[in-house]
């Protein structure tokens, strides 16, 4: 029997649940997502006399934000005044909250100085919601008012609505603002956190300032935080873009060795930087600021494959799969595999061998003939073995010698079904 199952039969045997009872099974229905149900029960909590209190309201409007079911939730807010039930902060900021998230400013802002006007003052989390709204929209000296606003009425800002404000003015390509507001930050003691770093990371990208962007990940990391795809993402987009082949590629490289999975957007930057910068790539003339330039695998295996005539876009996807498989990334490789065939490419004899690859580093190297092709031909079979060299480079012996092995015993399987003198010879 389900909780609203039981709250009828209480019911129809004439017990009538309090405003706890009908508080607790409306939270239970809304973290379970069912927003229809939860509004039923407070119909029948209402015609059993029962009426809503502060904290179930909260829960409705949180609930009905949730599911962008905004107007519902502003005749909410109307009802509690009109029942003399008198919103709190947290009502009022959620529904600030959620008018933000659904891109409606002005109604946000009408909720906002509606709030002010009936005496309740917002706390960091309401006057951090408005901003976010200002920013959002790009209304930085609106911003900057609910900012001084709130230190007025006593709010301290925290390391949000820096970084809130941080974000809006780099994405306006607006620098010098940015870092006015990155000193005051440090000076009032409040920390920059990632969202911070990759703010202002995407700022300096955006103005084509990459050396500064790429200090400011240094420093990040040298401060003890962690990298994540978001970052990653926005300095290899714009290394590309700015012809710094080898500096993407090497991100990319230490993306996979920390174990940072590549995004959708990660995979479309590096398919396209790849594809476009081919001449670059197969000439060696990239411009880079990484001092040291060890074997790349990404760079080596897409150079090795376009100068033997392979299609450049394929050999991008290729060399990409080859790389998310020599750091144990299977099914991420897989997927890529997938999202290669929805967007028309072909899987070709590469990719099954770096999947192959993939297979033998993570141990599962009995279970690629699900996944793999199970037919080759014999000139099929040459070409694997030629690039098994060059993949051979990047993993450890144990790696290779294990995809030597399948290779040799699926070559033994295709000789055993041809005509003595069609037979394989060998690797």
């Amino acid at each position: 029997m389900v909780a609203s199952d039981l709250l009828m039969e209480m019911m129809e045997r004439g017990c009538t649940p309090d405003v706890v009872t009908f508080g607790a099974l409306i939270h239970g229905l809304l973290v379970a997502g069912q927003v229809s149900e939860a509004l039923i029960v407070r119909e029948k909590m209402i015609e059993r006399q029962v009426m809503p209190d502060v904290n179930i309201y909260n829960v409705l409007i949180s609930g009905l934000c949730k599911k962008q079911m905004l107007p519902a939730a502003k005749s909410l807010l109307a009802e509690m005044l009109e029942q003399n039930v008198q919103p709190d902060k947290f009502v009022y900021t959620t529904l600030i909250d959620g008018f933000i998230r659904s891109e409606n400013l002005s109604d946000a802002r009408k909720v906002f100085e509606f709030m002010e006007q009936k005496g309740t003052f917002p706390d960091v989390v309401g006057y951090n919601a408005m901003i976010k709204g200002y920013c959002h929209f790009g209304i930085m000296n609106e911003a900057i008012l609910c900012m001084s606003s709130m230190r007025k009425f006593g709010c301290i800002p925290d390391e949000f609505t820096y970084t809130t404000i941080i974000d809006g003015y780099a994405k306006q390509g607006n620098i010098s603002a940015a870092l006015r507001f990155l000193c005051d930050m440090l000076k009032r003691r409040c920390k920059p956190n990632a969202v911070t770093y990759s703010s202002l990371i995407s700022g300096y990208c955006k103005i084509g300032d990459t050396d500064t962007a790429e200090d400011l990940f240094a420093n990040m990391q040298s401060e003890g935080l962690c990298p994540n795809v978001i970052h990653y993402t926005i300095l290899i987009g714009s290394l590309f873009k700015n012809d710094k082949v080898i500096n993407a590629a090497s991100y990319f490289e230490q993306m996979l060795l920390n174990r940072c999975f590549p995004n959708d957007v990660t995979l479309h930057y590096l398919v396209n930087g790849l594809t476009n910068s081919m001449h670059c790539i197969i000439n060696s003339n990239c411009s880079s600021t990484v001092k040291v330039h060890a074997k790349n695998a990404l760079l080596d295996v897409f150079k090795g494959l376009v100068l033997d005539g392979w299609d450049p876009r394929i050999s991008a996807y290729n060399a990409i799969v080859f790389s998310l498989c020599r750091h144990d990334m299977l099914g991420k490789a897989l997927d890529l595999k997938y999202k290669m065939c929805n967007k028309g490419y072909s899987p070709d004899l590469i990719t099954f061998l770096s999947l192959l690859y993939g297979f033998c580093s993570v141990g599962k190297q009995r279970n690629w003939r699900c996944v793999l092709p199970n037919e080759f031909q014999q000139d099929e079979f040459e070409i694997i073995f030629r690039y098994r060299t060059l993949f051979d480079q990047f993993v450890v012996k144990r790696v290779s010698c294990e995809v030597s092995r399948v290779l040799q015993l699926y070559a033994e399987e295709f000789q055993s079904t041809q005509q003595p003198e069609q037979r394989f010879a060998g690797s």
